[in-house]
C-alpha cells in the first residue's frame, strides 16, 4: 500500500506522549532526510510522495521515522511500517492492520462497534458550539478562544498544569457544568488519537493526582465563585471533533472508533462520564 502510494486508508499510530515530546521529526530513506512538520498522516504522505519521486522503485521497509525533543535528544527511531495502521476491504470483509499484523473483521463485529459508538451520548445539540470558520479562526487556539468568549466558558487551551516534569492541559474549554471539552479538527486519525488520549489522560489525573484536581477546583472557583464545584454534575470528558457538516463524526476508519471506545472505557472506569460533540467546520 505504501509503495504504491495507496494512502487513503493508512493512519499513523505513535504514542501520544512521544508525539508531544517531539520537536523535530524526519523520515529517513537511504541516508536522505525528509523533514516532517508534525507526525501526521498528511505530512507523512507528502514526504512519501517526495521519496517516491526520488526513487520510483523505493522499498517501504527502508523508510525510518525519527524524532527528537527540544534538546535534540532522540525520542523515536523506528521503521515507518512499524507504526502504520491500515484498513482494506477484500471480498466483502474488512481487514485491519495493527502492530504489523492483519486481522479480519466480520460484518457482525463492525456492526457491534457502530452500536457501541452510537451509545456514547452526543452533546452537539445541547452544547451548540459555534461554527469553526477557518478563514477567520485558522488555528485550534483561535477557535477555543471563540467558544470561550461566546459561551462565557473557561478557556484552558495552553493553560498548563505542572505534573512532575510535564506540563499538562486539563482540556481546551471547561464549562460551569464540569464538562471538559477536548477539541480537535478530525482531519486525520492521528489527531483523533491525540484527542482521545488527551481526554483519558486528563481524566486519570483528575481522579488520581490530588494537586491536579486541586488546581482544577481553584480555576473553576476563581471563574465561577458563586457556583459550588462539588454540587455540579459528574465531570464529563467530551470528545469535540470538528468536521464538515456532511462528514461523519469519526471519519472513514473503523480504527478511530475502536480507539475512541477504548479511551471512553478508561474514562468511565475512573468514575466520570464521556460524551461526543461535533463542531461544524466551515
Amino acid at each position: 500500500m505504501v509503495s504504491r502510494r495507496n494512502f487513503d486508508c493508512i493512519s499513523v499510530a505513535v504514542d501520544s506522549a512521544v508525539a508531544s515530546e517531539a520537536a523535530k521529526q524526519t523520515l529517513v530513506y537511504d541516508r536522505k532526510r525528509y523533514e516532517l512538520g508534525a507526525i501526521t498522516e498528511d505530512e507523512i504522505r507528502k514526504q512519501l510522495t517526495k521519496i517516491h519521486g526520488d526513487d520510483p522503485a523505493f522499498a517501504a521497509k527502508r523508510v525510518r521515522l525519527k524524532a527528537s525533543d527540544a534538546n535534540d535528544e532522540p525520542v523515536l527511531d523506528v521503521p515507518l511500517i512499524d507504526v502504520l495502521q491500515a484498513e482494506v476491504k477484500l471480498a466483502g470483509d474488512l481487514y485491519i492492520r495493527l502492530e504489523r499484523r492483519w486481522f479480519k473483521t466480520g460484518a457482525d463485529y463492525v456492526a457491534g462497534v457502530n452500536r457501541r459508538i452510537d451509545r456514547i451520548p452526543d452533546l452537539s445539540t445541547s452544547l451548540d458550539l459555534p461554527v469553526w470558520d477557518k478563514t477567520t479562526h485558522p488555528e485550534e487556539e483561535d477557535y477555543n478562544e471563540l467558544v470561550s468568549t461566546e459561551k462565557d466558558w473557561l478557556n484552558q487551551d495552553q493553560q498548563f498544569i505542572q505534573v512532575g516534569g510535564a506540563q499538562i492541559e486539563a482540556c481546551d474549554v471547561l464549562t460551569p457544568e464540569r464538562q471538559f471539552l477536548c477539541v480537535k479538527e478530525g482531519s486525520t486519525s492521528s489527531k483523533l488519537s491525540h484527542l482521545f488520549a488527551q481526554a483519558s489522560g486528563s481524566a486519570d489525573l483528575l481522579a488520581r493526582h490530588a494537586p491536579f484536581e486541586t488546581e482544577i477546583r481553584a480555576r473553576y472557583t476563581a471563574e465561577w465563585p458563586l457556583r459550588d464545584y462539588d454540587g455540579q454534575p459528574l465531570p464529563t470528558f467530551v470528545f469535540v471533533i470538528a468536521r464538515g457538516a456532511a462528514q461523519p463524526l469519526f471519519g472513514k476508519m473503523l480504527l478511530s472508533k475502536i480507539n475512541a471506545l477504548e479511551h471512553a472505557r478508561r474514562i468511565k472506569e475512573l468514575g466520570f462520564n464521556v460524551s461526543v460533540c461535533k463542531a461544524t467546520l466551515a
